[in-house]
């Protein structure tokens, strides 16, 4: 997907809770792409994780970023379940209004993404993990 960018209409710096941070970064872990696509469907929003942000689209302007989440600043929190500083940047008017639920309704749609994941990956694992025994001495390897 291509998504396009205005100009910056100005920033904020906020701290995000450290679980939904934990949860972006578990869920950017666990994706075999370089991205991963929320979507917060009580909102019409379709967030992008990557390795450096957060997008936010609006599903009625499905290819324009709104607002993003930007400059994690992790090393700065003493311990894991400390907020996480980061920036917020505005490219569109209306950022400003859906900033203010955004952030709840992220968390809460990426942890049924993040559970819906890790359930799959468990059932996944089940099915492929096999023990295979050989009989005999002759199959144990020594040092000589």
């Amino acid at each position: 997907m291509t998504f396009y960018r205005a100009s910056k209409l100005g920033s904020k710096q906020l701290l995000l809770p450290a679980p939904t941070y934990n949860l972006l970064r578990s869920l950017l872990f666990q994706s075999d792409l370089n991205c991963v696509y929320v979507p917060i469907r009580s909102v019409q929003y379709m967030a992008v994780i990557d390795d450096e942000e957060v997008i936010f689209i609006n599903g009625h302007r499905r290819s324009f970023i709104e607002f993003a989440w930007k400059y994690f600043k992790p090393q700065q929190r003493k311990s894991l379940s400390d907020p996480v500083p980061y920036e917020i940047v505005f490219y569109d008017q209306e950022a400003a209004e859906a900033m203010q639920y955004i952030q709840t309704e992220f968390h809460k749609f990426a942890q049924q993404l993040y559970d819906k994941t890790k359930q799959t990956v468990i059932n996944s694992s089940q099915k492929t993990n096999t023990v295979t025994s050989f009989p005999g001495k002759d199959n144990i390897l020594a040092d000589e």
